[in-house]
């Protein structure tokens, strides 16, 4: 479908360039500037579509907006050599093109086109553009049918209730296996590079039916989904959601309204820890163990001084074996310390970008495609039954479960081929002291996996979110009873944005160059936009960094009775108060149509009550005598 789309594309821009762009008079300019821009946005569609489907297999999906609006900052770019070398060659060719069109000298031999062909030729060029791949995945993720909850998706704003405890208390270990699905268990497929993995299986409770549904298929989502039983949104509806991509980028929490597994685990006096091999603050994975009463939340920053070579690392981090390592002696000293414990591990070997397997895999290869991508798959297979032996050989192993699980299908990769000859499927098992052992083939999904680790840690409950326990076989999972689980989703994006909270002015906040700071240590990064009801409440947070428009662009879209507080840069404030200075940060506490405001430079963090804010936006009337 997606070439058809490509073929399609480029033969009505081809046939809009052809029909009349040499016969056009050199006079033509805004018809000679539109052909330009039409063959400009051409380019870059195609390139951000490209770059896309080389990360996602599947061109431009929610973990695309989604990495672009919450920030790449401690992501591993130097494994894209060839990728940014070629997408700055593709911009390159995006304003050269273009600047070859407009100059284009006209052929005096020819005849003037008519209007007629020339608005042919600009409806072939506006059709090019919107039956683009690019722009059909981006009017697919932007625009989307709300639909009204049913009684199956209210159950995920109802308290989580556990109905029964029992007084052993297992501990919990984690491991997220990076892209690493269990379709590479596939003999016919992947003949012998899954081999210590399948012997793990065999003294396990095996998951062999696991899809992978919306908002679930990037690591941050997968954690999310297997946690919480959601999926990871935060869009709203059309255009003036879109504007909320980026909101959750400068929030101080993450879905803080959610319950999830860390929640739930300490209440019940556990101790979490999260250990990761790349920068915790990368697409958020840090603020979400934080919110959700981690203790312990250690990334690349924390964990590379504890190695003896700080160089034995790829472009995103840690190398697994340095990671179990240290993984190790964390479970070690969690065990001596007498207090049940949840051990949280992502690892990093088998992402698209590293350098390959880690060295402590010298001499493994995949006879079958040595490429280091299997390498790196066959690696992690021995790294992590090395890793599960020694916990197992510990001595106080009797009271601990192990899970380990793909954090989502594998991205765009050498095997891709291969993988989408047949059925995919996410890996989930679980391994006890007893090595009791069983497969399970009900249709489940990431979402169900929360659901089901607490009933295996003897802490009963029906549903985690959308989340089921896939250990009663009476029980109807998302997947089973929405076939089309996929769209029943997308298309209720704003039902899950309620599980972010926005935070709320009760007695005062703190201006800042960097923050605004809320009562309760909430926060928000500026530049940003506080929209406020008539009760001080807080609407919405919009952000204008990562590439965005300016925040005075939302603000146009507002309601000239809209209350809003907006600190941004001086420049641009002025626009509102041209009495402020050109420098530096200011602030602006009103609405477009109001007769009072409040506005000042912020040289030095500024407290502001609410009953000033409040004084402001709604003054007293004064009778006249």
């Amino acid at each position: 479908m997606t070439f058809v789309l490509f073929l399609l594309s480029t033969s009505l821009l081809l046939c809009g360039l052809f029909i009349s762009i040499k016969k056009i008079q050199k006079r033509q300019y805004a018809v000679k500037l539109f052909f330009s821009l039409a063959v400009c946005v051409f380019i870059i569609l195609t390139i951000f579509f490209l770059i896309s489907d080389f990360f996602t297999g599947k061109g431009i999906d929610e973990s695309v907006l989604y990495h672009l609006q919450y920030g790449l900052q401690g992501a591993g770019f130097g494994g894209y050599t060839r990728l940014i070398i070629g997408g700055l060659l593709g911009l390159c060719f995006a304003i050269i093109i273009p600047l070859f069109i407009y100059r284009l000298p006209k052929d005096d031999r020819a005849v003037v086109p008519s209007k007629k062909k020339i608005i042919l030729s600009c409806l072939c060029l506006c059709l090019a553009l919107t039956t683009h791949p690019a722009s059909i995945d981006l009017m697919r993720q932007v625009f989307f049918v709300n639909g009204g909850d049913n009684g199956y998706f209210g159950n995920y704003m109802q308290p989580v209730t556990i109905k029964d405890v029992h007084e052993k208390q297992y501990n919990l270990v984690v491991i997220y296996l990076e892209g690493q699905e269990r379709t590479y268990f596939d003999q016919t497929r992947f003949p012998g590079l899954i081999t210590h993995l399948r012997e793990l299986e065999k003294n396990s409770i095996s998951f062999t039916n696991m899809t992978q549904s919306y908002g679930s298929s990037w690591t941050i989502a997968g954690m999310v989904a297997s946690q919480c039983g959601i999926p990871l949104m935060v869009s709203g509806s059309a255009w003036d959601g879109y504007r909320r991509w980026n909101s959750m980028a400068g929030m101080s929490s993450f879905l803080s309204r959610a319950t999830c597994l860390g929640d739930i685990l300490k209440d019940y006096g556990y101790y979490l820890v999260y250990m990761g091999g790349c920068y915790s603050h990368f697409a958020g994975k840090g603020t979400f163990y934080d919110t959700h009463k981690f203790d312990e939340v250690l990334g690349l920053s924390s964990l590379l001084p504890l190695l003896s070579d700080p160089d034995y690392k790829t472009g995103w981090g840690l190398y697994d074996d340095s990671l179990f390592d240290q993984a190790v002696k964390k479970f070690i000293s969690l065990y001596e310390s007498k207090q049940p414990f949840g051990l949280f591990l992502l690892t990093l070997d088998t992402h698209q970008a590293t350098k390959g397997p880690s060295e402590s895999c010298d001499g493994m290869v995949y006879e079958k495609n040595p490429h280091d991508m299997f390498n790196a798959i066959k690696c992690t297979d021995y790294l992590v039954y090395n890793f599960v032996q020694k916990i197992m050989d510990y001595d106080h192993f009797h009271n601990t479960i192990i899970v380990i699980l793909s954090d989502h299908l594998a991205l765009k990769n050498v095997a891709t081929y291969k993988l989408d000859r047949g059925k995919r499927t996410n890996l989930f098992m679980v391994l006890f002291p007893d090595g009791r052992s069983k497969k399970i083939d009900k249709k489940g999904s990431t979402f169900d996996v929360g659901c089901t680790l607490l009933n295996f840690l003897d802490l009963e409950t029906d549903h985690l979110g959308l989340g089921r326990n896939l250990l009663d076989d009476k029980v109807t999972t998302f997947v089973e009873q929405f076939p089309d689980h996929y769209d029943e989703l997308h298309n209720r994006k704003n039902s899950f944005l309620r599980l972010w909270n926005f935070p709320q002015i009760k007695e005062n906040i703190v201006v800042s160059r960097g923050t605004i700071k809320f009562d309760n240590d909430d926060f928000c990064r500026i530049p940003a936009i506080v929209k406020l009801n008539d009760k001080i409440e807080t609407e919405e947070i919009i952000f204008a960094f990562g590439g965005r428009k300016k925040c005075r662009s939302d603000i146009n879209d507002f309601g000239g009775d809209q209350h809003f507080i907006w600190v941004d840069e001086c420049l641009s404030v002025r626009e509102l108060d041209n009495t402020l200075p050109q420098d530096g940060y200011c602030a602006f506490v009103g609405s477009l149509n109001g007769t009072h405001h409040l506005s000042f430079q912020i040289d030095q963090p500024r407290t502001i009550s609410k009953q000033e804010i409040l004084e402001t936006l709604q003054p007293k009337t004064i009778a006249s005598p």
